[in-house]
């Protein structure tokens, strides 16, 4: 994880002013990448303003803000200036099929967090299916931020309405350690609780002391379905079109189908089922904790395989923290720029697009953005 750590005792709340909004805001971190196609070099974030020049496929540049489509970057050659370039240029082109469709999952509507291409995934079960770690992930260490205590120092107790109530659970939980984090980043602790929220209610751990998960059927035929179609058909099932809808299993080749998504009890009954086939393909297939990440992003989040991150986060002892923490990771390490810079800026199509993919982005983007108003409201009573 990039970014200066600092001693924490107790989290220094963010100033808000009367708005709700942070008056002062940390300076923008800086980041580089690489331009996959031509970029033209604007005045201002239109296409209206003046040229500044042309920027070449392959080059990297320093993005130093994002205001919706486009990136403010600098020209890194000798008397290069500062400008703007449409957000496209950042992101690598799309390969497809003969059938013209996405060749992997990358841009898939989808209900869950991103993951990598199915391609990758089977490439890395190959090397670690069945893998298991010995011991799970070391503390923090003392007086870093991810080591910063779970509640906050000030708790929300005047709270009405039910969107009041999610966010106040939430708040109340994680608030000091999403305090300390999001000073880390520079972001408003505020908005990362109302994404929390957003994507589990709040929750970490559900019944029987477990974590939240959600399988994923159309990711499990990805990762071994492909391979062992006959098996999984008579077990498994899910839309051919909108492929994160309709998902059904059965314990036996004759049973009648059954649903499981909105039941833990469920869910966790069809991940065991599906790892009698394989276990770091189901695991790999299901939507962890309260950030719900993908266990198929356990190296974007800073663990040597899934297994590894299975453990950490249903660990009933340390198991919130090593979730939340990886949460920041994997908004940090969005491979297309999209997690910080969307955030800062409060684009939440952006980042929902980034988060939760396309095909929700603005359904989760007005949640995230009404929840964070909710927050700051109560935050700054």
């Amino acid at each position: 994880m990039t970014g200066i750590l600092y001693h924490v005792d107790t989290p220094a709340p963010l100033p808000y002013n009367k708005a709700g909004r942070l008056a002062e805001e940390p300076s923008m971190p800086i980041y580089s990448r690489r331009l996959y196609q031509q970029a033209t070099l604007y005045e201002q974030p239109n296409t209206e303003s003046a040229v500044l020049g042309v920027l070449p496929p392959g080059m990297n540049v320093q993005v130093l803000d994002l205001q919706k489509t486009w990136l403010l970057v600098e020209d890194p050659r000798p008397g290069g200036r500062q400008g703007y370039i449409a957000y496209r240029a950042i992101q690598p082109p799309r390969r497809t099929t003969p059938d013209n469709r996405p060749a992997d999952l990358e841009g898939e509507a989808s209900s869950v967090p991103s993951g990598p291409p199915a391609a990758e995934i089977r490439t890395a079960l190959k090397q670690e299916e069945e893998q298991s770690p010995t011991d799970k992930p070391p503390a923090p260490p003392p007086g870093t931020p991810e080591a910063a205590a779970l509640e906050p120092a000030k708790k929300l107790t005047e709270t009405a309405t039910p969107v009041e109530k999610v966010v106040a659970q939430t708040w109340n939980r994680y608030g000091g350690l999403l305090s300390a984090l999001a000073q880390q980043y520079g972001l408003d602790p505020a908005i990362l609780a109302a994404v929390v929220s957003v994507e589990s209610g709040g929750a970490a751990f559900g019944p029987q002391n477990r974590m939240i998960i959600r399988f994923e059927n159309h990711l499990f035929y990805d990762y071994w379905g492909k391979q062992n179609k006959t098996v999984y058909d008579q077990h498994f099932k899910f839309n051919s079109t909108k492929r994160w809808k309709d998902h059904l299993y059965r314990p036996t080749a004759t049973g009648e189908w059954q649903t499981f998504h909105g039941d833990q009890l469920k869910e966790w009954a069809v991940l065991e089922f599906a790892s009698g086939f394989g276990t770091a393909a189901a695991r790999m297939s299901i939507s962890m904790g309260a950030p719900q990440i993908l266990g198929s992003n356990f190296k974007r989040v800073g663990f040597k395989t899934v297994n590894e991150m299975f453990k950490a986060f249903n660990d009933r002892e340390n198991g919130e923290r090593w979730q939340l923490v990886a949460m920041f990771k994997f908004i940090e390490n969005d491979p297309y720029n999209r997690g910080l810079l969307s955030l800062r800026n409060e684009d939440y199509v952006a980042f929902a697009t980034m988060y939760n993919g396309a095909g929700q982005a603005q359904t989760y983007a007005n949640l995230i953005g009404e929840r964070t108003l909710v927050l700051r409201r109560l935050l700054s009573q």
